[in-house]
């Protein structure tokens, strides 16, 4: 171990926080409070909800793509959901299943990213 090297990390997992790395063309479709729903490809079958908590002041570039940086809040009760993940997430602005399912089918994958989750603490 070098000195300055970090020997631990500490902080809770059962509610996390996901940088989703939206295009800007698809950032008005997003807003704070908006449902999202997080999967893993390593566990299929399975999903983890949450909320959009806030959204980006500012466009940013991440390589040669122009971004958003959203924050969603994630329930994690289990604590199946580990930091550095690549995760995919869906927000839904609507709560009506049939409208829900034509918008998945119209957006296709242009509302599904893969970003990567990062672990902070909450209060």
């Amino acid at each position: 171990m070098s000195p300055g090297a970090p020997i631990a990390r500490v902080g809770k997992l059962d509610r996390m926080r996901v940088t989703v790395y939206v295009d800007e063309p698809e950032l008005g479709r997003v807003a704070k409070g908006m449902p999202v729903t997080i999967t893993w490809d390593a566990l299929p079958g399975r999903s983890w909800n949450g909320i959009v908590e806030s959204v980006p002041l500012q466009v940013v570039p991440v390589g040669s793509r122009q971004v958003g940086e959203v924050i969603c809040g994630i329930d994690n009760p289990d604590q199946t959901l580990i930091p550095g993940t690549n995760v995919n997430p869906r927000f839904d602005r609507v709560r009506s299943p049939a409208h829900s399912q034509f918008l998945r089918r119209f957006l296709g994958e242009r509302a599904t990213k893969r970003v990567c989750l990062k672990l902070w603490t909450t209060n």
